[in-house]
């Protein structure tokens, strides 16, 4: 408020000096309006956001990266905060990091999530400077320089998650992963490899091992052969070998390796993994075994056997001096230990005897199971005909002896073919087919024996396949027909029935036994439907009797019946349904059923024998006295009528007196019918009369007869006189 005052001089003075002094403050204003428009330029071009706030962190200025940034003009972010979008996890952080700038105690950059203009969020990056422009000290601007990191951190983000997938997968995994150098040391291991080698952990697997070519191959020469070829190859795949274990254990392993190379192409290591593939090997190895021997007695099979055959085969045309045979062996009445005391005494059997054959052969023999009870022998290099009997015999005499298995001693014997290369064979299948016919013939002559074949074994086998193929057609071309042998009461002669009896005539052979058809139907399964054809024609038969004769009323017709049909199913319904079809009582047919049958039929069919007699049907036990049955257990079959085997007939002198007596008292105790068969003389027929057999049949009274002769019998005079 004071004036000051100057003389005109002494104010022209100052004028002066005042022009003079205000030139370079003129120019410091105008450097600093440029460097402001340089700034200003700068902040506005860069994609980074340049902000600046008070100390409490409100927005003055933001740049025009705000709007690339984060969606907004500049103008909408002055006057706020940044912590009014940002994340509320990170919202703390951000009001720390402004604290910190305000007490100008220097802050390192911050990342944080902040809310985009389109509601999203991005990870931005910020960098903060303080500016001072008081004496006190004190922060009155904050610059803050922020970028977007959200793709950086995502990456990041990325390589630590595949970095930590990495790790599990290579701590978890079931392979083994390692890296070894050239010096045949481990460099790095994970834990699967260290429990595939037996190892506690990674780390003693890698102090343990300095050589794995010594130490962990079992065949040093393996493991050089894979570093020859991933050398060559510089990869390996599916590389088989066999290592050690940790405690000695020898165990398969496949390895995938590969050479791992530097930026420069200079080799680092090798990289690769490890599965234990023992478990596979030892499987292939049982499918092996499997494939050539035979599971339950351990001896080779018939295709192991056939490669021996092959080799044998071989030198013998290579060796014209050389010689050997091939026995085929069938167990004799195997079936019969089966069904009687059960397979597992059956396997245990066979498991005997495969042990007792193979202690009759010297080294150089081999032998095989064939399949079920049979045995094949191969005796290599023998020097006579002699020498093969003289083993066969030896085998005989070895399986008679009895078998201990467990409570029970159980007898067999065996059936042995026998060829030998003297036949000029050139197929081991061609040995085993002779063989097998020789054993077939064996069995014919009466088991327990051995027999050479010879060619003409093997024309008989191929008139039996012709047979069969004739039998197979033989219903179809309507070539069978019914006989009936009458069955008489001996003390009045009056006409029971008949048994009806199958007959072929071969459109070339003519009649052909039943006793050479009858078994090749059983054998080849048709017997069925064999057997369902002589049923009904024996029925129709009985029927159209009965409608034109009143004498036939009483009649019956025996039918002959074969294990094999016992064990249909639907037996008894099917000879139901016939027997209606047929309109005729079930009292009028009798079926007749051989001793063996029944036994076998009373353990395993006693439902369908139940069944038949509850359908009225009458059975019989045909050839009586010839089975291994005892006369003790008779009660019990459900029978109503036993046959005496014409076998007892033939020779009807005391000895057999005394059976037949005992057969038809013990017959007249249980209620049964007793028949004579094969009766053929008058001396014959008045023995059985003396000793109360019932009824007979016989050529002494008619021999099977056709239907034409056989109703004739019914009305002629010839049955009067009979029944007279």
């Amino acid at each position: 408020g004071n004036m000051v005052y100057f003389t005109q001089k002494e104010g022209i003075a100052a004028v002066e000096g005042f022009i003079t002094d205000i030139t370079p403050i003129k120019q410091t204003e105008q450097a600093l309006r440029e460097s402001e428009e340089k700034y200003r330029l700068l902040a506005e071009n860069v994609t980074d956001l340049i902000s600046r706030h008070l100390a409490n962190g409100v927005c003055l200025y933001a740049s025009a990266a705000a709007e690339i940034l984060l969606g907004y003009e500049p103008k909408e972010l002055v006057g706020k905060s940044f912590t009014d979008w940002c994340h509320p996890e990170d919202k703390s952080s951000l009001e720390n990091f402004f604290r910190q700038l305000e007490q100008n105690l220097g802050t390192e950059p911050i990342t944080y999530r902040i809310r985009h203009q389109k509601g999203n969020y991005i990870w931005l990056e910020t960098t903060g400077k303080t500016i001072i422009r008081n004496s006190a000290q004190k922060v009155q601007e904050v610059i803050a320089v922020s970028r977007n990191v959200t793709n950086r951190l995502q990456t990041e983000g990325a390589l630590k998650q595949a970095e930590k997938q990495y790790k599990n997968i290579f701590e978890n995994i079931s392979q083994g992963i390692f890296q070894s150098n050239l010096n045949g040391q481990y460099l790095k291991v994970n834990s699967a490899l260290a429990r595939i080698y037996g190892y506690i952990s990674p780390v003693e697997l890698i102090e343990s091992i300095s050589n794995i070519e010594t130490q962990i191959y079992v065949y040093p020469e393996s493991y050089r052969s894979l570093a020859s070829l991933l050398e060559n190859n510089k990869k390996v795949s599916n590389f088989e070998s066999q290592v050690y274990c940790k405690d000695g254990n020898v165990i398969w392993i496949s390895e995938n390796i590969r050479n791992v190379y530097d930026e420069l192409g200079h080799f680092l290591y090798y990289e690769g993994t490890v599965e234990d593939i023992t478990y596979r090997h030892q499987a292939e190895a049982k499918l092996l075994y499997n494939a050539f021997y035979d599971a339950l007695t351990g001896l080779p099979n018939r295709y192991s056997f056939t490669e021996q055959l092959e080799n044998a085969l071989k030198t013998s045309g290579d060796s014209p001096n050389f010689f050997y045979a091939v026995l085929f062996l069938d167990l004799d009445g195997f079936k019969v230990v089966n069904d009687s005391f059960g397979h597992l005494v059956g396997d245990e059997l066979l498991k005997q005897v495969a042990h007792r054959l193979k202690s009759e052969l010297r080294h150089q023999d081999k032998i095989a199971r064939f399949g079920g009870d049979e045995f094949l022998i191969l005796l290599d290099d023998i020097q006579t005909f002699q020498d093969v009997i003289t083993v066969a015999e030896r085998i005989k005499d070895k399986i008679k002896l009895p078998f201990n298995l467990g409570e029970e001693n159980i007898f067999t014997s065996v059936s042995i073919g026998i060829t030998c290369n003297n036949l000029h064979y050139q197929k081991p299948e061609e040995l085993l087919r002779d063989a097998d016919i020789a054993m077939y013939q064996a069995k014919l002559r009466g088991k327990s024996c051995h027999v050479f074949f010879n060619p003409q074994m093997q024309q008989a086998i191929l008139a039996k396949h012709q047979l069969a193929n004739d039998l197979h057609y033989a219903l179809e071309k309507q070539e069978f027909c019914l006989y009936y042998q009458p069955i008489i009461e001996l003390n009045t002669r009056r006409l029971k029935g008949f048994e009806a009896l199958l007959r072929w005539y071969h459109p070339v052979r003519g009649w052909i036994s039943p006793g050479e058809f009858i078994p090749l139907a059983e054998e080849t399964g048709l017997i069925h439907n064999l057997g369902d054809w002589v049923f009904r024609k024996a029925c129709r038969q009985l029927q159209d009797w009965q409608q034109q004769y009143s004498q036939a009323e009483s009649l019956v017709i025996n039918v002959n019946l074969s294990v094999h049909q016992l064990k249909e199913i639907d037996l008894v319904s099917r000879i139901e349904s016939i027997l209606t079809a047929h309109n005729l009582l079930a009292k009028s047919i009798k079926l007749e059923i051989t001793e063996s049958a029944f036994l076998e039929t009373v353990a395993y069919q006693a439902s369908t024998v139940q069944g038949l007699k509850e359908l009225g049907l009458g059975l019989c036990i045909d050839d009586f006295g010839t089975g291994y049955s005892s006369l003790s257990r008779l009660h019990e079959f459900p029978v109503d009528t036993l046959k005496i085997d014409r076998a007892f007939i033939q020779a009807l002198d005391s000895s057999h007196t005394a059976i037949i007596q005992t057969i038809i008292t013990l017959g007249q105790i249980l209620g049964m019918d007793v028949v004579a068969e094969g009766i053929e003389t008058q001396e014959q027929m008045e023995k059985l009369q003396a000793l109360k057999c019932e009824y007979g049949q016989g050529f002494f009274f008619a021999k099977p007869l056709d239907s034409i002769v056989a109703s004739q019998l019914i009305t002629s005079p010839i049955f009067q006189a009979i029944s007279n």
